[in-house]
């Protein structure tokens, strides 16, 4: 519930949010089990509830971004770098990784704005 609540706040500056407002309810069943409702069929939920969980006895309280946590995290073979809107997302390797160094430098998620531009490249 708390990953919910961070993503829908709109202090939290994420390109992630508009999947997560597009739950009609959320519910904490028990302490396992989360459920969400949504008002019709949302394909891409599935990709939305696949990211981190966000770990509520590090962040409650405390302002997102300027916390140590995703920075110092070690369990991610990659780090944020940089993003360039409508250009691209650049991760580099995180060196503190826990099973050690990544077999890539890095990782390029080039953004393609609108669909002439897909057909080009």
């Amino acid at each position: 519930m708390f990953t919910y609540q961070v993503m829908v706040d709109p202090k939290t500056p994420t390109a992630y949010s508009g999947d997560y407002k597009q739950v009609q309810k959320a519910e904490a069943l028990d302490d396992y089990t989360f459920r969400v409702t949504y008002p019709k069929p949302f394909a891409p939920a599935l990709g939305s509830w696949g990211l981190a969980i966000l770990p509520k006895h590090l962040l409650a309280g405390q302002d997102i971004t300027r916390s140590p946590w995703p920075a110092s995290h070690r369990h991610r073979p990659y780090r944020f770098l940089s993003w360039k809107t409508q250009d691209r997302i650049i991760l580099t390797y995180n060196p503190d990784y826990f099973e050690g160094r990544p077999y890539f430098n890095g990782y390029i998620a080039m953004v393609k704005p609108d669909q002439a531009t897909i057909f080009l490249s």
